[in-house]
């Protein structure tokens, strides 16, 4: 294990779960909040001998909707986690909300508690879009959350929006993203909608009671987004992420750059020492391991050699820096020529524009992002080949 790591702990309550949402969490189950805090309390005191001398770097909270967590109980869990471990090398703590129903109450609790930056669910400006997603709140509550949060003095704000949404055009998309930038906000994150198996919104486009967006339309979406918030002065520094200078979010980029982290909650994955564990994604069987002194995890996997570099080049490449050849070279036992010829020659993605060295770096261009995951996963396995004697 490193010096450092990270905690994220998993919010399970929602209003009413969004229709294109897989995530685990309830919905209107408020009465089981108190018991999810104590649980969670009991879950932190597992891992104290394994974390004691670690320096936490970042908390995020999320969900779920976490604004639906009473002030007692974030303030039962903070004082938790003061207990737990030693917050002076906090670097931020993040909790997501929605626009709907914040109170004024659990967001001083937070503000006094230490959160120093707010994750706002907005996902879109237009009312319709926002009722094909299932969402609960209209446009005109994303600028009053932003509103209200600022006069909280919170220091930093995010806001989340989906593109791709059923009904969605190039124009209302162009809108969202200027009502976005109107708000003041300095980081934005922008989620391709993916349709996950068993949401009531895969089911409506299986049933053809909604049309899929073309996928060349989710690129110019995508384009259109990189460039005008370009423009307006935001650093695309992952594939989902832009921020304005000093604005990017640490907790992200600790998954990126593979420092260890603590899952906490129902369904909540942790890494640390090369293994991931995940915790049952069943509130009930979790509050009930915990009242009994059991540990929460439902299962674990041992990172081996493969699936480790394949996660570290998967990582690196989300981001704009890429990953480093000589790093690279190390992680695959391939020379840096080699690595060269494999994406030039074998696989031609530097002539279609999908790839670009830079500064000894590899990393992957504004449409190799858009198409990321079947250009990672053609690199690694170009790359496992060559290791197995199949050279260039």
């Amino acid at each position: 294990m490193s010096d450092n790591f990270s905690i994220y702990i998993h919010f399970p309550f929602c209003e009413r779960k969004c229709n294109y949402c897989s995530f685990y969490s309830l919905d209107n189950k408020p009465d089981l909040i108190p018991q999810w805090t104590e649980a969670l309390c009991q879950e932190l005191e597992f891992y104290e001998e394994q974390f004691q001398n670690k320096n936490l770097q970042t908390l995020y909270i999320g969900g779920g909707s976490p604004n639906l967590l009473p002030a007692e109980s974030f303030e039962q869990l903070f004082s938790a986690l003061k207990d737990f471990t030693d917050l002076n090398h906090l670097k931020e703590f993040t909790v997501e909300i929605n626009p709907n129903n914040i109170k004024g109450r659990l967001l001083r609790t937070m503000r006094n508690n230490g959160v120093d930056r707010i994750s706002i669910g907005a996902q879109s400006f237009f009312q319709d879009e926002l009722n094909v997603l299932g969402r609960l709140h209209a446009p005109k509550q994303i600028k009053q959350a932003v509103v209200r949060v600022k006069n909280f003095n919170f220091p930093r704000i995010s806001l989340d929006f989906i593109f791709g949404i059923p009904g969605q055009n190039l124009n209302t998309w162009r809108t969202t993203l200027e009502q976005a930038v109107n708000t003041g906000v300095e980081h934005l994150s922008l989620y391709n909608l993916s349709y996950e198996p068993g949401t009531p919104l895969t089911q409506k486009v299986k049933s053809g009671h909604k049309d899929a967006l073309d996928e060349d339309l989710e690129w110019q979406m995508y384009k259109q987004a990189h460039e005008y918030l370009a423009q307006q002065g935001f650093e695309h520094y992952e594939i989902s992420s832009w921020a304005k200078p000093g604005a990017r979010s640490i907790h992200n980029q600790t998954y990126w750059n593979g420092t260890d982290y603590l899952g906490l909650g129902p369904a909540a994955h942790s890494y640390y020492s090369r293994t991931r564990r995940w915790n049952s994604a069943d509130l009930q069987n979790y509050i009930d391991n915990l009242s009994q002194n059991r540990r929460p995890t439902f299962e674990k996997e041992n990172i081996d050699d493969y699936k480790y570099r394949l996660e570290k080049l998967f990582l690196s490449l989300r981001t704009n820096q890429g990953i480093n050849l000589s790093e690279l070279s190390d992680l695959y036992l391939i020379p840096e020529k080699s690595i060269k010829t494999i994406v030039d020659k074998e696989l031609g993605y530097r002539k279609n524009n999908l790839v670009v060295f830079s500064k000894n770096n590899l990393k992957l261009s504004l449409r190799g992002w858009f198409l990321s995951n079947s250009i990672i996963a053609s690199l690694a396995s170009k790359f496992d080949s060559y290791q197995k004697g199949d050279q260039p």
